[in-house]
């Protein structure tokens, strides 16, 4: 779950996605009440913000976010792992302001870390 959220907020940052779209995506993981079916929601969420003019997401972005949605859906996740992979992206996204990033693509904790200490 951590790499999810490593690589979500990784191509968020890269995408120069405004922070405040990975806390809408939570607040919508938040708003419904089945567990399982958030996931759902959210992933569509995620695809509808991708398509809407002026888009506030990415279509790379959001994809990536419904597949992982998807994925956890799939293997019987919650909205309580969604809520962990959303909230580190966020996180990674926050501390992603950083030339190192800008155009790299990361998929893991690992690979993070190492661009942000200059490794």
């Amino acid at each position: 779950m951590i790499n999810w959220g490593t690589e979500i907020g990784a191509l968020a940052a890269s995408r120069r996605t405004a922070k405040d779209q990975l806390e809408k995506l939570i607040a919508s993981l938040e708003s419904v009440s089945d567990p399982r079916l958030a996931l759902l929601v959210t992933a569509a969420y995620a695809i509808r913000q991708s398509r809407r003019e002026k888009a506030p997401l990415t279509q790379d972005v959001a994809q990536l976010i419904a597949s992982i949605l998807h994925r956890l859906y799939e293997a019987n996740g919650t909205k309580t792992e969604a809520r962990k992979v959303l909230g580190f992206a966020k996180w990674v996204r926050e501390a992603s302001d950083i030339p190192a990033l800008h155009g790299k693509q990361v998929k893991t904790l690992k690979d993070f870390v190492g661009l942000v200490a200059g490794r």
